[in-house]
């Protein structure tokens, strides 16, 4: 994976872990628009939405630790 080979501090079985469950999220949107279930569409929004900082903050404190004089 990229991420994880351009960055040590990137661990590639978490970054797999947080996308894999990022795709699973749009899948379940996919699926709950087509059976038009918008109110638990809106949840799972509301759940990717939170995963999405998830995934932001492991990826920010990677690169932090990467280039921690730019980080202070």
């Amino acid at each position: 994976m990229f991420l994880g080979g351009a960055n040590p501090n990137l661990p590639v079985d978490v970054l797999k872990s947080l996308l894999t469950a990022h795709g699973s999220h749009h899948v379940q949107q996919i699926q709950e628009f087509q059976a038009k279930q918008f109110d638990e569409e809106a949840k799972t929004w509301a759940a990717m939405s939170h995963h999405m900082y998830m995934i932001a903050d492991a990826l920010a404190d990677g690169i932090a630790k990467q280039f921690p004089d730019k980080f202070r």
